[in-house]
C-alpha cells in the first residue's frame, strides 16, 4: 500500500497534503537520511516537497512534474539539534491527472547525497493551515528498496501520521492541531466538507457541494431550471390558448356575418317581387271575364 495525493474533484490545483512523522530526538550532531519512494506520472503533476520541522520549517527537499510511470528512491540528509520530525507535502497539479504518491519511509544515522542528483532545494520557512483529507490506499506491491551506504540505525514511520490538504498560506509558525477535533464535532450535511475558516482563526465551515447552501450545507437551492421551464411552459401554453380564443372569435363573428349577409340579399329579392305584384294592372285591375 501507498499514500497518494488525490487530485480529482473537490481538490483544487494548488491544494496541498501533508503527512507528519512522529517527533524524533535531535541527532546530537549527526547526520541522519530519510530514505522514501515516490511515484509522480501525469500531464499535471504538482510538486513534492520534503521539510524539516524543529519549531520552525525549511524545506529540504522538492521536486516537480511529471517523471515516467515508474517508481523512485529518494534522499536527504539532514541534521538537527532539537526534537523535530519529517513533514511529506504533496502540492496538486492543474488537473485530476497530477497524482503524486509516496511510500517506504526509513531513517538511517548516516550523511547520504541528496537524491536524485540535480534536486535543488531552496530554503524557506512558510507554513500553512491544514484540513481533513480522505486518502486513497489502493493497493500494490512495495518497491524493492537496496542501500549502499552503512546502515547503523533504521526508523520506519508509523502509519499514524497526520494527513491534510493544506490550502491556505499564512506566516503563523505551527500548523493548527485543533483542526481535525473541531470538525468532528461541526458537522456538516448533505457531504459538505468541514474546513478551517478563511477569515476567523481557529474556526471551522462548511464547503457546500453544488445544489445546497446554509451554514452547514443544510439547505437545499431551488432549480432555477424547473423555474426557468415553467415559465416557458406557461407562456407557451398562454400563447396558444390565445391563438385559440382569437381563432374562435373570428369564426364567430364570420358567421355572424355571414348570415346577416345572407338575410340582408333575401329581404332584397323578395321586396322587389312583393312591389311588382302589387302594381301589375293585370293582376289587380282586368276583370275576368267567361268565354
Amino acid at each position: 500500500k501507498y499514500l497518494m495525493i488525490e487530485t480529482s474533484w473537490p481538490t483544487k490545483p494548488g491544494d496541498r497534503a501533508r503527512l507528519h512523522s512522529v517527533v524524533f530526538e535531535g541527532t546530537d550532531g549527526d547526520a541522519k537520511c530519510f530514505r522514501f519512494w515516490y511515484h509522480m506520472y501525469g500531464d499535471s503533476i504538482g510538486t513534492l516537497n520534503i521539510y524539516l520541522f524543529d519549531g520552525s520549517y525549511t524545506r529540504i527537499w522538492s521536486l516537480s512534474g511529471s517523471h515516467g510511470n515508474q517508481w523512485y528512491e529518494g534522499q536527504v540528509s539532514y541534521v538537527s539539534l532539537v526534537p523535530h520530525e519529517i513533514v511529506v507535502e504533496g502540492i496538486a497539479g492543474n488537473d485530476y491527472l497530477g497524482g503524486i504518491s509516496v511510500d517506504d519511509f526509513t531513517f538511517t544515522i548516516s550523511n547520504c547525497s541528496i537524491r536524485p542528483m540535480n534536486n535543488t532545494v531552496p530554503t524557506i520557512g512558510t507554513t500553512l493551515l491544514s484540513t481533513q483529507l480522505t486518502i486513497t490506499t489502493p493497493y500494490t506491491s512495495s518497491p524493492t528498496t537496496s542501500y549502499t551506504d552503512p546502515l547503523t540505525t533504521t526508523t520506519r514511520l508509523t502509519t499514524t501520521a497526520s494527513i491534510g490538504i493544506l490550502t491556505t498560506t499564512t506566516d503563523i509558525t505551527q500548523i493548527n492541531p485543533t483542526t481535525s477535533a473541531e470538525c468532528a464535532q461541526y458537522v456538516c450535511y448533505n457531504d459538505g466538507i468541514c474546513k478551517p475558516s478563511s477569515t476567523q482563526l481557529g474556526q471551522t465551515m462548511c464547503e457546500c457541494k453544488p445544489g445546497f447552501n446554509g451554514p452547514k450545507c443544510e439547505n437545499k437551492e431551488s432549480s432555477s431550471t424547473k423555474n426557468n421551464l415553467g415559465a416557458i411552459l406557461g407562456g407557451v401554453f398562454g400563447g396558444v390558448a390565445a391563438i385559440a380564443l382569437s381563432v374562435v372569435g373570428y369564426m364567430y363573428f364570420s358567421s355572424k356575418k355571414r348570415i346577416a349577409r345572407v338575410a340582408n340579399t333575401s329581404s332584397q329579392l323578395t321586396d322587389p317581387l312583393q312591389n311588382d305584384s302589387n302594381k301589375n294592372p293585370t293582376y289587380n285591375e282586368t276583370a275576368v271575364v267567361d268565354a
